[in-house]
């Protein structure tokens, strides 16, 4: 707990978290989460509505989808991705 207490929050980690806990969470609230960071953007191969997300030096991928108003949340391993996709996004 003291080594918790005594580390600086990541502030995408920190954010990403925030819009997370949000229940009227929106893809437009997503996007302007990653305007603050560098990174690429490239639709999920199988379901070319979801987003995939890869921040520049970053090893996890964190891909949103919309169904029906209700934003759906996962995140990756670049070595995952490309197992289950075939590519880096």
């Amino acid at each position: 707990v003291r080594y918790a207490e005594g580390v600086e929050p990541d502030p995408f980690v920190a954010r990403l978290i925030a819009l997370s806990c949000d229940p009227d969470l929106t893809m437009e609230g997503v996007e302007a989460l990653f305007a603050d960071f560098p990174h690429t953007t490239s639709p999920l191969p199988d379901d070319e509505d979801a987003r995939v997300y890869h921040l520049e030096g970053d090893d996890l991928v964190y891909v949103f989808d919309d169904h029906d108003g209700l934003v759906e949340y996962h995140r990756l391993t670049l070595a995952h991705y490309e197992r289950l996709y075939g590519s880096r996004p």
